[in-house]
């Protein structure tokens, strides 16, 4: 049955290939292979476990050097000379990410093939982001609650369109890749749920009834506090895999694979909470409401995500404090300075209709009733327009759109005869516009700041220790794993393993299978220049044990 040739309806549907197809594409592959093992290749990363964790500080604390000084092979006048590798060399050394962290296919890939492949996939999710954007227009126009839903679901979406792009970077390890990731994403969600609703709102629409702005926040809140809920307590994806997939599956393997669980990535469930934080921050001006509906919404988020990751969630992978540390100091700080900005422009803005008194009294062909066409020719009755009656005029309240751009969002920027501001909102209007102009210093200098500390590696030796080191010892711990190459492929339930595992402590690689040996998820096997010396290898073990146990 494994070898069976694939229906019509595999072929057509799921584009699957012919046995003959697969025959041939493996054997192309074994040559390929073959001619490769006959290349030398340099090294280019070495990871090192130690005992203790003394031992490693001080190799640390001696070794460790600027990344300038690594690259440019100048050694520090305070450097060991008797550390130098090969007795010239500068090595660059770091602590490294935890082992099931480490990504062994992107080792070899270049700091600017890196840069060149991230910038790409971010010109793309700008693009992206732009038709998300006119989707949401499009939704819009129809009605608050369509466009609420079509957010919804891009934010549903966006993970999967995120990790497609995010497939085609080189990340040396599960922590960049993640924090990758995250950005990508909250930058996503950010302008999908908060920023685009806000753009394409005419402005005398905000505080109007019906289907304008505070419907559209109060939509969105909503499906946020239900929609993503029960999609992820459905887990539709799991339970069909389960229950339908499943039992279908033609082999142990891959019925196996069926029942692993949904697949979670931290930053992912970041960008959740930050998201419902972010849009809440972004509109409590207008709608303070939504102060109760973020409570309720994380509540919710809390449970369902311990409920899936006890329940339904297989297990992820450990990674560092990247994504802890940028919504810690960067997306956090700015939600907060987007509550300051937008919010000053938000309270000066107010009645949000364009209309600003003349102070002159209704003249006297305007008293009593009229009748009046709207823009959309609708007609309708003015009545009882009495002679105290003030007259309005126009006037842009809106100090986003304007020209130059008023910043902070203070009453001087009001034009002589056009002022819509009364005494009280003209003075905590000020108060609150240098307020967001304080905010943008100093959250513009932390911001600053810390990605200048993220680049002092570049040019000084940055390692220090945190808290006091344990006396444990690696070889007599449990749980803790070794450097392996390891690969993780879709459709294995282990991951493939890159080298001899001969003398290695099984404990040391992480996982075993209980039906078969390492040797099975081994590719070195698929080498034959490096089978056969492991073959020899193992002869010449077994033929030495065996004089032995005869001297003996």
């Amino acid at each position: 049955p494994l070898c069976m040739s694939p229906s019509w309806i595999q072929r057509y549907l799921c584009f699957a290939q012919s046995t003959e197809v697969i025959y041939d594409n493996i054997k192309e592959i074994d040559d390929k292979v073959a001619q490769l093992s006959k290349k030398e290749y340099d090294c280019t990363t070495v990871y090192i476990t130690f005992e203790t964790e003394q031992a490693q500080r001080y190799i640390l604390e001696t070794l460790t050097t600027s990344i300038h000084n690594a690259n440019r092979q100048s050694i520090p006048t305070d450097f060991p000379v008797e550390c130098l590798f090969r007795d010239k060399h500068l090595l660059r050394v770091k602590e490294p990410d935890e082992p099931n962290s480490i990504r062994w296919m992107d080792l070899n890939v270049s700091d600017l093939n890196c840069f060149i492949q991230r910038a790409m996939t971010f010109f793309l999710s700008i693009c992206l982001l732009v038709g998300c954007a006119f989707l949401i227009y499009l939704a819009r126009k129809r009605n608050a609650f369509t466009a609420s839903i079509i957010i919804t679901i891009l934010n549903r979406l966006t993970p999967m369109v995120v990790k497609f792009l995010n497939s085609f970077e080189a990340h040396r390890n599960q922590s960049s890749y993640q924090a990758s990731q995250f950005i990508k994403i909250t930058l996503f969600r950010w302008v999908n749920t908060a920023v685009i609703t806000l753009v394409i709102t005419p402005f005398t629409d905000t505080l109007q009834n019906g289907p304008f702005l505070i419907n559209s926040i109060f939509s969105i809140c909503i499906t946020e506090m239900t929609v993503n809920p029960v999609l992820q307590m459905l887990n539709y994806m799991s339970n069909f895999q389960m229950h339908v997939l499943g039992p279908r599956a033609v082999d142990q393997r891959r019925m196996n694979l069926h029942f692993q669980g949904g697949y979670y990535e931290i930053g992912e469930r970041y960008t959740a909470m930050t998201k419902v934080l972010f849009f809440t921050l972004f509109y409590c001006t207008l709608f303070p409401l939504g102060f109760f509906f973020a409570t309720v919404t994380l509540v919710i988020t809390y449970w369902t995500d311990k409920y899936s990751l006890l329940r339904t969630w297989m297990a992820a992978p450990q990674i560092g404090p990247e994504i802890s540390d940028f919504t810690r100091k960067i997306f956090l700080p700015l939600a907060v300075l987007a509550y300051a900005i937008v919010g000053s422009y938000q309270y000066a803005s107010f009645p949000f209709d364009n209309a600003c008194s003349t102070n002159e009294n209704m003249m006297s062909e305007y008293v009593n009733r009229h009748f009046v066409k709207d823009l959309s020719g609708a007609l309708f009755t003015i009545d009882n327009i009495a002679e105290d009656s003030s007259i309005y005029k126009y006037c842009s309240q809106d100090m986003m759109r304007f020209s130059p751009p008023a910043f902070p969002a203070v009453p001087k920027f009001q034009e002589d005869g056009s002022k819509w501001m009364n005494d009280t909102q003209e003075g905590f209007s000020a108060v609150y516009g240098w307020f967001s102009f304080a905010a943008l210093f100093a959250i513009g200098f932390s911001i600053i700041s810390f990605n200048l500390f993220a680049f002092r590696s570049y040019f000084f030796k940055v390692y220090k220790p945190r808290g006091n080191a344990t006396d444990l010892q690696f070889s007599k711990e449990e749980g803790i794993n070794g450097y392996i190459p390891q690969i993780k492929l879709p459709g294995y339930a282990f991951p493939l393993l890159t080298t001899n595992t001969d003398h290695l402590i099984p404990d040391m690689i992480g996982w075993a299978d209980p039906n078969k040996s390492y040797d099975h998820h081994n590719m070195v096997f698929d080498v034959p220049k490096i089978a056969k010396e492991i073959a020899k290898k193992r002869s010449e073990d077994d033929e030495a044990k065996g004089e032995q146990k005869h001297e003996q």
